[in-house]
Order: structure tokens, then C-alpha cells, then sequence
């Protein structure tokens, strides 16, 4: 599920220049939240989860600017996983995640 930012969500989004997309918590449970901030000039984005043999599990599309997505987890087993954030044509982000039950 993706929704655009609402005004009492911003306070959510500190030096958003600074950083592409943020995920919490980690580790997770059942639910990650991933709050992106694509640059105007991408048009459209994704968020791509990868097991830890690098096979792509699940893909959320987003749109510029700030933006927040919630990823259901639960469905996956524990470990190491990567989530990263690709603009139109290049990998803008990524990072490490664990799940834990």
C-alpha cells in the first residue's frame, strides 16, 4: 500500500535531501514502513525487497517526491534481506533489513 504524504506526516521527513528512503522498523516483525523522497525529476520509482540470494520478492511502485509505504513482511521467512529504491533508470538507495519473528 502507497500513500502521498499528508502536512502531520512531513514532521516524518527531516533533511529529506539528505537521504533517499528510510525503512522502519528494523528489524521488523510483520510490517516494514519505507518513507522515500524521489527527486522531481524522477517521474516514477520503485521499491524492490530481495531475498539474500538476490532474487527480487516483491516490487511497490512510487511517484516523486515524499512518500511512505507500507510493506507487508510477514509472508517472508526470518533473515537478511535488501530493499532498494530505483528511479528510472538507476538505483538511488538501499539498505540492509532483517526480519524476525
Amino acid at each position: 500500500m502507497t500513500r502521498t504524504l499528508f502536512p502531520q506526516d512531513r514532521s516524518m521527513i527531516l533533511a529529506a535531501n539528505k537521504w533517499r528512503m528510510r525503512v522502519t522498523p528494523n528489524p521488523a516483525r510483520d510490517q516494514l514502513r519505507v518513507i522515500t523522497h524521489l527527486p522531481m525529476t524522477e517521474i516514477m520509482g520503485h521499491i524492490v525487497l530481495y531475498n539474500a540470494h538476490g532474487i527480487e520478492l516483491e516490487r511497490t511502485r512510487i511517484h516523486s517526491g515524499p512518500e511512505i509505504s507500507d510493506l507487508d513482511v510477514s509472508k517472508y521467512a526470518p533473515g537478511l534481506y535488501r530493499i532498494a529504491l530505483f528511479g528510472r533508470y538507476e538505483l538511488l538507495d538501499g539498505q540492509s533489513i532483517s526480519i524476525v519473528r
